[in-house]
């Protein structure tokens, strides 16, 4: 019988192998994005879909930084679909001078499918241009934006495309452990897409043709799932139209940002959101990493678990916790060099101490309980 601790030091080895394999694939900035000027008829027209609920306090940002959108081109739109708000945010929008022709659609009353999944199927359904770009309503896309999807789209070959999500502000503390975390998830999807194994996405950065959506399948095949707007869509993409048709933007101009959550609590909410959408993966890319990722943070945590309790003594949890540091340390210097925050990596070792229990946890969590996000109880 093949002793535990061996179980445990072979799921951290190839734990760090693959960690290893994402961070040598991240693409250099602007290797996955197309910036030079291409001629204007082969331009595809784009929709900016964006589904709010109750952001009456931030979605100006969002729109006004869209007002400063440079080569954008003419044909270009944004359409805001208000879930359900309960405040203002219909009202804000619809009073907002914007420099593109701007649709706030209203999803209210009894009877109107509730939720960001069906706010952007209806917001989609109401577009008029081939090309559809998602983002949420607290981000700030960055001048360059909308150029550097439309330019990508003139690929015909290009179905589904993603960019990275750079978190901003005065990150300290706690906050500095979850970015890191975060950025690790954001460093795996472009790592894995630049090995030309695309498996995960953020909704808050990725646009499509609105005919492969609708071939694809859409939001309906996984309206179940509070989660999942994003990863979901694209693992439908591949499935259906092959990971070679999907594009990376790996470049400031194509990068959006936004805040991360302001406490610890919002944090393990954030995660246990995030967690429960796992459940409904198909993607054999998906479920091995996540997988992977799932037995290395056991492995740290019961190893570390069983020394505290005096099973064990600490050489193996002192091996496990190490082993997990050197494979996750190249992967998170890459991704933060290219959102120039290295100094992020100052809270390297506090976060890699704290990351596979509240990991742990929050995977734990999503088994049974179903956080408030939005002022609504997540489906799992």
């Amino acid at each position: 019988m093949i002793p535990v601790e061996a179980i445990a030091l072979f799921v951290l080895f190839f734990y760090c192998l693959m960690m290893w394999y994402f961070a040598y694939g991240i693409p250099r900035s602007g290797e996955f994005c197309v910036e030079d000027a291409m001629h204007e008829e082969s331009l595809p027209g784009i929709s900016v879909v964006v589904a709010a609920r109750n952001e009456s306090n931030t979605i100006t940002g969002l729109l006004d930084a869209l007002n400063r959108q440079r080569g954008a081109g003419v044909q270009w739109e944004v359409i805001v679909a208000d879930d359900h708000s309960t405040d203002d945010t219909a009202a804000v929008c619809s009073s907002f001078r914007a420099h593109y022709p701007l649709t706030v659609v209203q999803l209210r009353g009894a009877g109107i499918p509730s939720g960001k999944k069906s706010a952007l199927d209806e917001g989609i359904r109401r577009s008029k241009y081939s090309v559809i770009l998602i983002t949420d309503a607290d981000t700030r896309p960055p001048e360059g934006w909308i150029a550097s999807y439309r330019n990508t789209f003139a690929d015909p070959v290009c179905t589904f495309a993603a960019g990275l999500v750079r978190l901003e502000g005065n990150i300290t503390g706690m906050q500095a452990v979850g970015v890191l975390d975060f950025y690790g998830l954001v460093g795996a999807a472009a790592g894995a897409a630049g090995r030309g194994w695309p498996f995960m996405c953020n909704g808050a950065n990725m646009g499509f043709r609105k005919e492969h959506y609708h071939k694809s399948g859409g939001m309906e095949k996984h309206l179940h799932l509070s989660s999942g707007d994003d990863v979901m869509l694209l693992h439908q993409f591949i499935k259906r139209f092959g990971a070679s048709t999907v594009r990376w933007l790996v470049h400031p101009s194509a990068t959006v940002e936004t805040k991360p959550p302001d406490t610890f609590g919002g944090l393990i909410r954030q995660r246990v959101r995030w967690a429960s959408k796992s459940k409904g993966y198909k993607n054999g890319t998906s479920i091995a990493v996540a997988t992977t990722v799932l037995l290395a943070n056991l492995a740290v945590v019961g190893a570390t678990l069983m020394a505290l309790s005096g099973v064990t003594g600490w050489l193996l949890a002192g091996s496990l916790v190490s082993l997990k540091m050197v494979a996750d340390f190249p992967l998170l210097l890459k991704t933060t060099r290219l959102f120039r925050q290295t100094h992020l990596m100052w809270w390297y070792v506090p976060s890699s101490l704290l990351y596979p229990w509240y990991t742990t946890a929050a995977g734990l969590l999503s088994l049974a309980w179903k956080p408030v996000w939005k002022g609504r109880n997540i489906k799992a």
